[in-house]
């Protein structure tokens, strides 16, 4: 959603080079959020703008291309699937998912709310994004909070975990 300037400083040259920009090899073109001159303006960038940006300066005695810039935009993570709330019987298994997408790849960590996660039956698969309760207990009973971070921000979401006895 910010701006994003690449400035290009081409060679003196008579006459004057003509630059232009490239991303991912191929020319670039002015557009209703970008602007080309020897400084490259991306207005309200998104993802589809993270590539490698050159600049060339081309006139009658030849061409030049800067060395490529590498651009990454940034997304705060964002939720695809929130853990939702569970009541179950205990000596279950129960699973929490908490899914989410962001650029860089966001850190997701699990937490309970009172800080006691039970020792020796939990596990988190990171790969799945999901906490996992085996055998629960009447004990396991409380507030699961995942939160998921990366460089551009942070997203919280927490369910409620309710074991009852038979």
């Amino acid at each position: 959603g910010d701006s994003v300037s690449l400035h290009c400083q081409p060679p003196a040259g008579t006459p004057s080079p003509e630059v232009t920009w490239l991303k991912d090899g191929r020319q670039m073109s002015n557009s209703s959020r970008i602007s080309i001159t020897q400084i490259l303006v991306i207005n309200q960038a998104i993802q589809e703008d993270s590539s490698t940006y050159t600049c060339r300066a081309r006139n009658a005695a030849g061409t030049r291309e800067s060395s490529p810039t590498q651009l990454i935009v940034m997304t705060p993570p964002r939720f695809e699937e929130r853990p939702a709330n569970v009541t179950s019987p205990s000596g279950v298994l129960v699973e929490l998912k908490c899914r989410a997408q962001a650029t860089p790849a966001p850190t997701v960590t699990w937490r309970r709310l009172d800080g006691k996660m039970p020792l020796g039956r939990v596990r988190i698969e990171e790969q799945h994004q999901r906490l996992v309760l085996e055998h629960v207990t009447v004990d396991e009973s409380g507030i699961y909070v995942c939160e998921v971070e990366n460089e551009a921000g942070i997203a919280i979401a927490q369910a409620t975990v309710k074991i009852v006895d038979a």
